[in-house]
């Protein structure tokens, strides 16, 4: 039997390189909150109120309370919620090499694991305040246990347990439900026992009432309901394949460029190894579980994210990461040529994911830049902020000054200075009495700030009668 000094020997290089993508992750974290989601979960720290869309439906409250407990010893609601993105985005590298090495071959686990660290995508998202990495390495455990109770000697607390993390899990991010869903109803497929499908199903919705029914007590059940469809209504009508202005091939282009942000042109290197090693052996394929498990995960989550998500957001092809690296690794080892493209691969990715994590680290992002210009050049007594893409960024980082939302600006002003910020033409009848007088841009790099990568200010003076 294997002992613990051991097991650290055999996986000494391992251990050394986590060490490196922890000092990564944590000396290059960025200290804003860049995006509307992030400003939101901050508040939610203090004041948790899924009416106020602090934070939006379905409110991940599982995540909020883990940053809470976090934000008690770090004092900092930004700091404890981005150090949750750096834990989990450091831990994932171990977590996958478990899984990846029970897969594949050592060396194509190794690997992989670098390439997955490697991701601008997954780096990224491990240095900022939001949820989606955090997201993924729960979803990775489940996938783990789940892989481990194909075997029917595991006992059947492997399984429950499972089941009953996968849906705590969703309190930490609920778009994953797919994935873990799909993950359970293969493992009980495979098992086909009755009794286990049962108290698996009891376990899960367990669960998941753990953080639910404390939501729906806060929120109220009316109003959790009509928030959340409201949510799902704004989700089919403005990111989803059914929205007006989408179609199918915009759909495709759309894809193609949030896969080569996210990973890199390299990822398109992979589907072609992919694309000529499955019908060539897809025998083999058929009868190896891992790859009918590596592609219920893949599946599982692709066609919701093609149909529903937002192609607009990188961050949104995250969970592909694990399945698509299994699926090369497992390819790898079949194949020194793969393998070799794979470690070729790592250093120019790597590249790549450093000098996007590196940027978003030193920038201010266009989100928080107007919130500085207008603090330090304008009496916050005597100005009215009328704003939309950085209505959270002026709620959070400028709380002292009068700020609305467009569609909820007043009528008339009675300050001296009215300050917009719209990217398009934003016409307020209470700006009669005012002339503009300047305009300011703030851009960054579409690649790092995907979803508001410019904003602009219009400054507006009270006419002298």
């Amino acid at each position: 039997m294997e002992t613990i000094t051991d097991n650290f020997r055999r996986n000494l290089v391992v251990y050394i390189t986590f060490v490196f993508v922890l000092i990564s992750r944590a000396t290059m974290y960025s200290p804003w909150l860049e995006d509307w989601d992030s400003v939101q979960y901050a508040l939610a720290l203090d004041d948790y109120s899924i009416a106020n869309h602090t934070p939006h439906p379905p409110g991940y409250p599982v995540y909020i309370a883990t940053g809470r407990i976090i934000d008690i010893f770090a004092k900092n609601d930004v700091f404890a919620l981005t150090l949750l993105s750096v834990v989990a985005g450091s831990g994932l590298f171990l977590a996958y090499f478990y899984l990846a090495q029970r897969m594949m071959s050592r060396s194509s686990a190794y690997w992989t694991s670098l390439l997955l660290m490697s991701f601008p995508i997954v780096w990224a998202l491990s240095e900022v305040a939001l949820n989606y990495i955090v997201g993924l390495f729960f979803v990775l455990l489940i996938a783990t246990l789940c892989y481990l109770c194909v075997n029917q000697a595991k006992p059947k607390a492997y399984l429950y347990g499972c089941a009953f993390l996968g849906g705590l899990s969703l309190g930490y991010r609920f778009a994953e439900y797919s994935i873990v869903v799909s993950l359970l109803s293969l493992i009980l497929y495979k098992r086909k026992r009755l009794i286990e499908l049962l108290k698996t199903t009891v376990y899960f919705l367990a669960g998941v009432m753990v953080w639910l029914v404390p939501t729906v007590i806060d929120t109220g059940l009316s109003q959790f309901v009509f928030l959340y469809r409201e949510h799902s209504d704004y989700v089919y009508w403005h990111d989803s394949i059914f929205a007006d202005d989408i179609t199918f091939w915009s759909r495709l282009h759309d894809l193609k460029w949030l896969l080569e942000t996210g990973y890199t042109k390299w990822i398109f290197v992979f589907f072609v190894i992919i694309c000529f090693y499955i019908p060539r052996n897809w025998k083999k394929i058929y009868s190896d579980f891992d790859y009918l498990f590596i592609f219920v995960w893949l599946v599982s989550y692709a066609v919701p994210l093609f149909i529903f998500y937002n192609l607009e957001i990188p961050r949104y092809v995250l969970p592909l990461s694990v399945p698509l690296l299994l699926l090369i690794g497992k390819i790898a080892d079949r194949s020194v040529y793969v393998k070799l493209i794979l470690v070729f691969t790592i250093f120019p990715v790597f590249m790549t994911g450093l000098r996007y994590a590196y940027l978003q680290h030193i920038t201010l992002p266009p989100t928080v830049a107007p919130v500085k210009y207008v603090l330090n050049n304008f009496d916050p007594k005597d100005t009215t902020v009328v704003s939309t893409f950085t209505y959270r960024q002026f709620q959070y980082y400028a709380p002292g000054l009068v700020n609305y939302l467009g569609s909820e600006a007043p009528l008339e002003f009675n300050t001296e200075s009215v300050i917009l910020e719209h990217n398009g033409v934003l016409t307020l009848p209470g700006l009669l009495g005012y002339n503009l007088v300047d305009e300011r841009e703030f851009t960054g790099d579409r690649k790092i700030f995907s979803r508001v990568p410019t904003t602009k200010l219009f400054v507006y003076k009270k006419v002298d009668k």
